[in-house]
This record gives structure tokens, C-alpha cells and sequence, in this order.
């Protein structure tokens, strides 16, 4: 996906938007010019006021996301192009799953919903299970859920999914279905049922790839891809090799090391004569991609550079 397909989609929004209150104000051209100055000012001053929200809600951070990430100041501008609304909701006997918003990259993409909890319903039930697919061939990854956040005036849990592969998952189909909600600790089902959600993955890739070839011990370090929200990395050795890494750390400018919470091996190529894995990192706060120095591999420094 190229980095100007995402503003291309944002701006044909707006302008349908915009397109359908002219063809509004067009059809009723006579009946406005009737009405008093003063009325036709509010009128317009309505329309306005509609596009500015339309434009926050297509363009703005959701504050669950954003914190959970350590999005804030000129940040939130540099990587508003990947981010993307989904906003699909589903009702099933008064709960209302909305499939709101998410973030990622090339290999790596964060879910943000929100399940509505009607009157009536124990507010501190939970969903008994999430699955998640993508339709990429013959690819591995793994995902995650947790609710972050309850809130008691609006009766709204926040989840935030995380899901993660070997292959690129932009302009792919994300599919995510809900399962059942329950009482804690899972002894009840309160509401038996599936909310299901499927949408396409737009939005613009911020990761940088360093091409490397270069041998750390007996294994050769093919390739390093670092995006704001995760470090990947494809490892090459014999067949019989253990291809795992003892550890890995990204260095940034400044000398300082970005905490990576998890990492897992993702995938497994190569031919009879080579085989190819690919590691995977994921950042505790999304980093500027731009800063990044050099990686630490097995005690292993390698600079990068933009090869």
C-alpha cells in the first residue's frame, strides 16, 4: 500500500461529505433564498460546524489507544496516516460490540472496541473469547486481547487487540468475532450469541527496512524492519541450526534502549539448503523509527543505515 493511499480514502470522504450538502443546499436553493438572513447564517453555520465534527471523527485519536501506545505531541500528527476508523457495531439482546479503530504497520496492527453493556447486565462481565483471522496465505502470527478500560457512566469496556504476522497484512481482510458474553469468573452466560466484523486494513506503513546480510556467529542477519510499533527480524542458517537469538535490543540516537515487552518467532522458510525464520519484537511505547541508531543482536552491534 503506498504511503498517499490512506489520505486519498480520508479526502474522498471528506469530499463526498461536502459533495452531498451542496447537492442539499442545491435542490432546496429556492426555499433557503425565502428564509430570513439570520436563518440562512445559522443554517450555514450548521453545515460547518457538521463537517468540522465529521472531519474529528474521521481524522482523531482515540484516547485508550493513544495512551496505551505513548502517542502524544507532534506524534500524533506524523502517524495519523496509520491510523484508521472502522467504527462497525453490532447488537445482540441489548450488548453492542463496536469495532472502532486501529493502528499498525506492515506485520502489526492494534484493534481498539468497545462492547456497550445495557441496563440490566452485570457491568463487570467480560466477552469469553475473541477470534481473529486474516486472510494471508500459508503465513503465522498470533494475537491477544484485554480489556483496558471500564467505564461505569457509560456503561462502555474498552478491549484492545493486538494481532501479529510474518506476512504483510496491509490491504488484507481482518476478520474478529466476539464470543458470548459471561459473569466473572466465566460460570454464566448472560448473553449467548456472535458478533462478527470484517474490513480491509488501510493504512499508510511507517516501517523502515535495512537489508544487512551480515554473519553474527554461525547465522546471518538477512534483514531488519523497525516501525514505530515493532522491530522484525529474518534470521538465515543451515537446516540443522538453532536459529534462535539469545538477545536482540534496538539503540537509538541518543544511546538509549526501547523496552520491547515480548517477542516470538514468527514463520519458517527457506529451502533444503537454507532455512529462514523471522523474529518479532514489539515495542512497550510506539518509537520514532526515524532515531533509530543501530540494533544489538547476540552482542552484536549493527549500525543501520538506509541500504
Amino acid at each position: 500500500m503506498k504511503f498517499n493511499t490512506f489520505n486519498a480514502a480520508m479526502n474522498g470522504i471528506c469530499a463526498e461529505f461536502v459533495t452531498d450538502a451542496m447537492y442539499y443546499g442545491e435542490n432546496r436553493r429556492k426555499r433557503l433564498l425565502r428564509l430570513p438572513v439570520a436563518a440562512l447564517i445559522a443554517v450555514i453555520t450548521a453545515l460547518i460546524l457538521a463537517l468540522a465534527a465529521g472531519a474529528s471523527v474521521i481524522f482523531g485519536w482515540d484516547g485508550v489507544l493513544k495512551d496505551y501506545l505513548g502517542i502524544s505531541g507532534t506524534r500524533e500528527d506524523e502517524l495519523r496516516n496509520s491510523v484508521m476508523e472502522i467504527n462497525q457495531s453490532q447488537t445482540i439482546d441489548g450488548l453492542t460490540v463496536t469495532v472502532r479503530q486501529a493502528f499498525g504497520d506492515a506485520h502489526t496492527v492494534y484493534v481498539l472496541a468497545e462492547v456497550r453493556v445495557a441496563e440490566g447486565l452485570p457491568l463487570d462481565g467480560r466477552l469469553q473469547s475473541i477470534v481473529v483471522n486474516i486472510d494471508t496465505k500459508n503465513s503465522s502470527g498470533s494475537y491477544n486481547f484485554a480489556c483496558m478500560n471500564i467505564d461505569e457512566e457509560s456503561r462502555i469496556q474498552t478491549y484492545l487487540i493486538t494481532f501479529a504476522s510474518d506476512k504483510k497484512i496491509i490491504g488484507r481482510h481482518m476478520t474478529i468475532t466476539f464470543d458470548t458474553y459471561v459473569s466473572l469468573p466465566y460460570v454464566e452466560k448472560l448473553i449467548t450469541g456472535s458478533w462478527n466484523f470484517k474490513f480491509k486494513l488501510n493504512y499508510a506503513d511507517a516501517s523502515r527496512c535495512f537489508v544487512l546480510n551480515e554473519k553474527c556467529g554461525d547465522l546471518t542477519i538477512k534483514d531488519v524492519i523497525i516501525s514505530p510499533a515493532s522491530i522484525m527480524i529474518s534470521v538465515e542458517g543451515l537446516p540443522d541450526d538453532d536459529l534462535s537469538l539469545d538477545e536482540f535490543s534496538v539503540i537509538l540516537n541518543d544511546g538509549s534502549e526501547p523496552e520491547i515487552i515480548r517477542y516470538q518467532y514468527l514463520g519458517n522458510g527457506g529451502g533444503k539448503e537454507k532455512k529462514v525464520i523471522s523474529i518479532y519484537g514489539k515495542f512497550r511505547k510506539v518509537i520514532d523509527e526515524k532515531n533509530v541508531y543501530a540494533v544489538s543482536i547476540n552482542g552484536q552491534v549493527f549500525v543501520l543505515d538506509s541500504k
